[in-house]
């Protein structure tokens, strides 16, 4: 169980331009908000009677597809949920899909980029959009 934790994508931190990310156990790099393709938000028991709140994170990396997930005990979460709305638009403020998410049957999604295969694309062709 040690190993699987040491090889999961984490983020470490938060910058203006992207994610501080360690992808697979390799050292942290930056992952830039351009490539993230997709957010949702949902909840996730730590025991029977404890829920958080975790935000998955899709980004493309590598000509990859992976994922991000962060839970709010974590310690990027306050500078991540505040960042959202500003870094995507159209992602509501952590009041509001915080309660949403809370509510929800099932995970919701907070931001989802158009199209996610030509964004897949575009990073194998090393164009940017």
């Amino acid at each position: 169980m040690q190993n699987a934790h040491r090889h999961r994508n984490l983020v470490i931190g938060i910058e203006d331009h992207g994610l501080i990310a360690r992808i697979s156990g390799e050292d942290r790099r930056l992952v830039p908000w351009s490539d993230v393709v997709g957010i949702g938000a949902g909840r996730a028991s730590l025991d029977t009677d404890v829920w958080i709140l975790v935000l998955a994170i899709e980004i493309i990396t590598d000509m990859e597809l992976r994922a991000l997930i962060v839970g709010e005990i974590e310690p990027p979460w306050l500078a991540l949920t505040a960042i959202l709305p500003s870094a995507f638009e159209g992602c509501s403020d952590f009041d509001t899909w915080a309660q949403q998410a809370l509510a929800a049957s099932g995970p919701i999604t907070l931001y989802q980029r158009e199209n996610r295969l030509f964004a897949v694309l575009t990073r194998q062709s090393g164009e940017e959009h």
